[in-house]
């Protein structure tokens, strides 16, 4: 990758009347507020050839990715003009530098960063869907169909969102790769992550993967976790008081992981029966092998034990997946469908009619970079009814994919929904309000009909 990045902060000057007078700047350091984009030029043999790049954005040497990316789509002498939102800092002096990545086969390779700059921020950063650089006109979607969608952000300050699950109490649950699981509730996130993990490995795409709650939840308050640790995936328990998670409960543990582009998912089926889907461990040949639990979708109890109705006595329910990301369920549980993102950059979609049965597959569009997968059965938007939904997260989209009315194994359809917010969709879900729930790389959008007077 040919790469030249040189990074620059807009500053605004402001005039306040009555405020406390601010810190002194350091010497050299811009002066900012939050509200600036960070900007800079990106070589770049065509705008194709842009589109497969990717950045961090370096605070005081921690990594993030670049939120609501913006780019040119022509060259100046220097490349291809790009801006992104600020990360979230606290107030005061910081260093930022610059890189650029690509994914290549499910490794990351990375340029050298940028030179350091260092701002002074008087005022905490923030992203709001009431800033008056996005006005209410750019909140909305409208589908080829007519649907018109308003996107409202719940919550911001998200790090690194993987998943998100509701629990039947109106909570919703974020896990971070990092190894946080998050609660927001009522429209505000609980500040107190509810459960940090303690032994969770975080390098080349590792970390905490998934999660799900019971469908029981307001009973028996039980949340499933798979991540990785240094010896590969783990499926633990934990049970939830209020706003904190504890108790752990390790199911299923060692189960070899990818070195790169870890993939993992855990989903409640409509049967009430546990769907564990765990990558082929780097090695293709365990997908096929009824012996490893690799490269597979696991079909269990709530104890991870193999259920009495399972055929063959084995857990085993859909083989040969390279990297399961996500599952859902088509109308009365039938098709289930596996997002796997192994192969093309699009990925796939395995449509299964029950175990070890694949009845058709569907390769996605190329460059889509699939990571979440939902099936609509929600009330609030009669349209989107048992249409999927792929977080497409290289084509910074949300993929809507009709399905087949004569044939519910077939897609008929698909179309791109987009906003600008779409920068990175980590994960989806579909709330029990009817509406649509995506994160971004750090904030929770909800996606839904505009409210009465608009969103």
């Amino acid at each position: 990758m040919r790469s030249w990045i040189f990074v620059a902060l807009a500053t605004v000057a402001a005039i306040g009347c009555g405020k406390p007078p601010e810190p002194p700047i350091p010497p050299g350091a811009e002066r900012i507020t939050g509200t600036e984009r960070l900007g800079w030029s990106q070589e770049a043999g065509s705008v194709e050839e842009l589109a497969t790049f990717r950045y961090l954005v370096y605070v005081d040497n921690v990594a993030r990715d670049a939120d609501g990316l913006s780019c040119g789509a022509t060259a100046g002498p220097a490349g291809f003009a790009c801006t992104s939102r600020l990360p979230s800092m606290t107030p005061g002096l910081h260093e930022l530098t610059l890189s650029a990545y690509i994914e290549v086969a499910g490794t990351r390779l990375e340029s050298e960063r940028s030179s350091p700059i260092s701002v002074f921020l008087v005022g905490q950063t923030s992203t709001s869907a009431a800033s008056p650089s996005e006005p209410a006109t750019a909140s909305r979607i409208t589908t080829i169909d007519g649907v018109e969608l308003g996107a409202e952000v719940v919550v911001d300050g998200l790090d690194g969102p993987t998943d998100l699950a509701f629990g039947s109490d109106g909570r919703i649950f974020v896990a971070e790769r990092g190894g946080r699981v998050r609660v927001v509730r009522d429209g505000r996130i609980v500040p107190q992550p509810a459960f940090e993990l303690s032994d969770v490995s975080t390098e080349e795409g590792h970390g905490l993967l998934a999660l799900d709650v019971d469908p029981n939840y307001t009973l028996n308050k039980l949340v499933y976790l798979v991540y990785t640790t240094p010896r590969g995936f783990r499926l633990a328990r934990l049970r939830g008081v209020g706003d904190t998670l504890g108790d752990r409960a390790v199911l299923l543990d060692e189960v070899p992981a990818s070195d790169s582009g870890t993939a993992a998912t855990v989903r409640f089926g409509p049967d009430r029966r546990l769907y564990l889907g765990l990558d082929d461990g780097g090695d293709a040949g365990r997908a096929g092998d009824f012996g490893s639990y690799s490269g597979k979708i696991l079909r269990l109890t709530a104890e991870a034990t193999t259920p009495s109705d399972q055929p063959g006595a084995s857990p085993v329910y859909v083989p040969s997946m390279r990297r399961p990301r996500s599952v859902a369920w088509g109308a009365n549980g039938m098709p289930l469908w596996v997002l796997d993102s192994a192969g093309a950059s699009g990925g796939l979609l395995h449509a299964s009619s029950g175990a070890r049965t694949v009845v058709s597959s569907y390769s996605l569009p190329e460059g889509t970079g699939a990571t979440a997968l939902a099936v609509y059965r929600g009330d609030l938007i009669p349209s989107f009814r048992e249409n999927l939904f792929v977080a497409a997260s290289a084509d910074r989209s949300l993929l809507r994919l009709t399905i087949d009315p004569e044939n519910p194994f077939k897609v008929a359809a698909t179309e791109h929904l987009r906003h600008e917010w779409f920068d990175e969709i980590r994960a989806l879900g579909i709330g029990p309000d009817g509406a649509m729930y995506i994160c971004t790389s750090r904030t929770l959008v909800r996606l839904a009909p505009p409210r009465s007077g608009g969103l």
